[in-house]
């Protein structure tokens, strides 16, 4: 659910009574455990509140916390690669510990006694409102990772460089400590990659993957696996002379391009160097390990026996291989020439450019893969000044080279290339005020770009096997990189939980009926996941996602109207539908979806939010409000109670 989606369950209801309507974009986001590093008011509203709920819950259950301990633990998880807040892994935990408290905390103003107690709070309360993602560890090992890690922190801690600022009054020492910190490196801090792991990654969507069997007759079938293995017996047991250079020699090429079928042209060649086929071939097998050089003879490698027996782990292995090649794949286009653009950015821009094409629902057209290509090309090598018929060289190296990138990946069976007009989706975000205008492209050039975009051309996508491999890749870089399936053992509250913050609504319906299909069917258990959210737009958002992925979506929430406590969510969820309209809600309808919109108000923004939505409003039709609420009768008694108080108490003067 989006935020306009979130906002729309504010809107007025049939009643007498005022009821929020100012909300803005930046605090009506249900309680999601992720957010872009752009989105920071949406992160500190979060933020705030689950501090806020931590704190309680802490108190209620005789726990030790420290706000400002909890709210630095997320903030880690915040400015981490994947973003996260409430995915922890032992690892997490250790970055934590070790890396982030240390930099942002002074030693001699740290009360590092309470530091450990508050984390475990923070993980336990996380676990208890079922906002842990089953995705990461279980509550236990990360409560013995803060134990094992306590001495190495404790002496961490002790090094940590004080600031010396001056005590800032009515702040503990902790939060003095974030204070300046904050206060002196700004935005650093608080930005991407300083502290534990490098730069925020894009969150890559949910993917279906094949079985393994499916994968195994995959990587079987792979032409490349099989030209590994021809090429091994090729060389054969005796191995095969090379030349003073190293190369293959000119007979034993000769025979290879024949019998490997490369598709070189042989014709006129006075060097096996001069078959960019057979030498890529041959460099791929090195780097596998499958032959080597011996004292000037290419032989066999006795222990990847094993490996050319196992087509899928071979051609991982080649997957893997293949970032190692840029000097066998972007060659120049006359003998000579410096290196390419693409070959000098080999290592980076490739899987960035696989990691757009990762994940998106139909093919992408390879005009928006080149295009961030040379607009980096010439940001890093400044050509932006270079005569035309430079540019126009090194622009045509660069197609030249992309399509040999990619034709590599073909013949791995990585990447399937078709030919037609794209999708409109890729012209989307090309309009004279999307993120490419101005700075990046200059109105003739978009207007070129969208021409070509109307046009038929190459199409990239990933294959399965490719699928499978890049999302290993995505995983070691620490993106967050979803496989539908995955959360088949997760709880009911989990499920639905992980779904509605990472999962479009089609691999969601997947997901969530996968779950069910592996749990008998039986709806109730989600139904009452989201009867126990705590954080009622959380809950909307559970239930938004489940009805979504049930085939009567309708049914579901028109059953659920009367539902004693899920009444108020299904009732907005009908409206926001257009499934029901302000006069078809009784009067006790009207005033409980009043009282879920001051809820979800007071949820997020707090009494101060509340007080100042009222502010003006009479007295008399407060104390009505009141009453109205309090006769609702809204399931969350308590918190509608918070609501009645907050009321009732003037707003404080500005």
């Amino acid at each position: 659910m989006s935020p306009d989606q979130a906002s729309h369950r504010l809107q007025p209801v049939r009643c007498s009574f005022p009821v929020p309507t100012a909300w803005g974009a930046s605090t009506v986001a249900f309680v999601r455990t992720h957010f872009e590093l752009d989105e920071n008011d949406e992160y500190l509203a979060a933020r705030a509140l689950l501090v806020r709920r931590c704190m309680t819950w802490a108190r209620e259950e005789g726990l030790p916390a420290d706000s400002a301990v909890i709210g630095a633990a997320l903030d880690s998880r915040h400015h981490s690669r994947d973003g996260r807040l409430a995915y922890w892994t032992p690892e997490s935990v250790r970055v934590l510990l070790l890396d982030w408290f240390p930099a942002m905390v002074p030693a001699d103003r740290t009360p590092v006694g309470d530091v450990l107690p508050a984390v475990g709070t923070l993980l336990r309360y996380l676990a208890a409102v079922r906002l842990l993602d089953p995705r990461g560890a279980a509550l236990e090992p990360l409560l013995n990772e803060i134990a094992t890690l306590e001495p190495e922190f404790v002496a961490t801690m002790r090094v940590a460089k004080p600031h010396g600022r001056p005590d800032r009054v009515g702040m503990s020492a902790f939060e003095q400590a974030i204070a300046e910190v904050e206060e002196r490196f700004g935005d650093v801090v608080r930005g991407p990659g300083v502290i534990g792991g490098g730069q925020r990654l894009f969150a890559q969507p949910p993917v279906v993957l094949p079985s393994l069997r499916r994968q195994a007759e995959l990587a079987a079938a792979s032409p490349l696996v099989h030209k590994l293995g021809e090429l091994v017996d090729w060389v054969g047991p005796g191995g095969r002379g090379l030349t003073g250079t190293g190369q293959l020699r000119l007979a034993d090429a000769r025979e290879a391009v024949a019998r490997l079928e490369t598709g070189d042209e042989i014709a006129d060649i006075r060097s096996s160097a001069e078959l960019p086929r057979l030498s890529l071939l041959l460099a791929w097998a090195k780097q596998i390990r499958l032959i080597r050089v011996v004292k000037g003879r290419l032989v066999q490698v006795a222990k990847a026996r094993p490996l050319l027996k196992n087509p899928l782990m071979l051609w991982h292995k080649a997957f893997e291989a293949i970032w190692e090649l840029a000097d066998f794949i972007c060659l120049p286009l006359w003998a000579g020439e410096p290196l390419s653009i693409l070959h000098n950015l080999f290592d980076i821009s490739v899987p960035d450019m696989l990691a757009g094409v990762y994940g998106m629902p139909l093919p992408v057209p390879l005009r928006r893969l080149e295009q961030p290509l040379w607009l980096e090309g010439l940001e890093l090598f400044r050509l932006s000044d270079a005569p035309a018929e430079v540019l126009a060289a090194e622009r045509i190296q660069l197609n030249v080279d992309l399509l040999a990138v990619l034709d590599a990946f073909v013949r791995l069976g990585a990447v399937e290339i078709t030919h037609g007009v794209p999708d409109e989706m890729y012209l989307s975000d090309l309009g004279e005020e999307g993120p490419w205008s101005d700075a990046q492209l200059s109105p003739a050039e978009l207007r070129e770009l969208r021409a070509d975009l109307s046009k038929p051309g190459p199409l990239v996508a990933f294959t399965e096997l490719g699928l499978v491999a890049m999302r290993d890749r995505l995983l070691a870089e620490g993106r967050e990189a979803g496989v539908v399936g995955e959360l088949v053992d997760a709880g009911p509250a989990e499920l639905l939980g992980v779904v509605a913050d990472h999962y479009p609504e089609d691999a969601a319906r997947l997901e969530i009926g996968g779950w069910l299909d592996a749990h008998g069917g039986d709806v109730e258990p989600l139904l009452q996941a989201i009867r126990e959210c705590p954080f009622r737009l959380r809950a909307a958002a559970m239930l938004h996602m489940l009805a979504a992925a049930l085939p009567a979506e309708r049914t579901l929430l028109r059953r659920l109207r009367a539902d004693p406590e899920l009444g108020p969510l299904a009732l907005t969820a009908l409206m926001e539908s257009g499934e029901l309209g302000m006069p078809d809600l009784t009067p006790a309808e009207g005033i409980l979806c009043t009282a879920e919109s001051f809820l979800q108000l007071n949820e997020f923004g707090g009494a101060e939010a509340v007080r100042a939505e009222l502010e003006g409003v009479p007295a008399a039709a407060r104390r009505d409000l009141v009453d109205a609420l309090r006769g609702s009768g809204h399931p969350a008694a308590q918190a509608v109670g918070e609501v009645t108080a907050a009321i009732r108490r003037p707003a404080r003067k500005r």
